[in-house]
């Protein structure tokens, strides 16, 4: 009974954030996301839809410059969420933003913050379909593609995985590092 009830009030709450977008809305709401519960839902589905497939390319941006910029304290999962659909979802982003972004998560993913790699890899493969990264974004990339590829955690794995074929695909593999994988 408590879950209906929470999921009914997730509705009603979406339901206003549709009239009335606002980033600190956004952060609040998606912390229900933390219960691995409401992942797969329709509650989640519905927030992807009215979030980022159907708002505006502004209010996108505006969510990945918030995370870049203010770097506020959330979870792995919500900034995989967020940053991962936002880069999904956005269409056309300016080369500053784009030098910007490649920028964030390479030092991200040199920071070596087992915590947040998945996320990062995740965003790294949206983002890598949109723009191919600058060389020395490459360089760190690869560099951290070593210790991700071997990690004991299954996902990073998968994810390091799903990078080395994005990066095969577009071009960007060196040969070098091709015959070590």
């Amino acid at each position: 009974r408590i879950c209906t009830t929470l999921v009914e009030i997730a509705y009603s709450e979406l339901n206003t954030f549709k009239v009335n977008p606002s980033i600190d809305f956004l952060f609040k709401f998606s912390r229900i996301f933390n219960l691995p519960s409401m992942i797969n839902t329709h509650l989640y589905r519905r927030y992807v839809t009215i979030v980022f497939k159907k708002s505006n390319q502004e209010f996108i941006l505006e969510i990945v410059k918030y995370i870049i910029e203010k770097k506020p304290k959330i979870s792995p999962k919500i900034f995989e969420i967020l940053l991962g659909h936002s880069l999904k979802y956005l269409k056309n982003v300016d080369e500053g933003t784009l030098k910007i972004l490649w920028e964030f998560l390479s030092n991200k993913i040199e920071s070596k913050q087992t915590n947040l790699t998945a996320a990062i890899l995740i965003c790294i493969i949206r983002l890598i379909s949109k723009n191919s990264p600058p060389n020395d974004a490459l360089k760190k990339i690869f560099e951290n593609l070593q210790w991700t590829i071997s990690s004991p955690d299954v996902h990073i794995v998968i994810y390091s995985i799903k990078l080395s074929c994005e990066l095969v695909k577009h071009n960007l593999m060196t040969s070098q590092f091709y015959y070590q994988i």
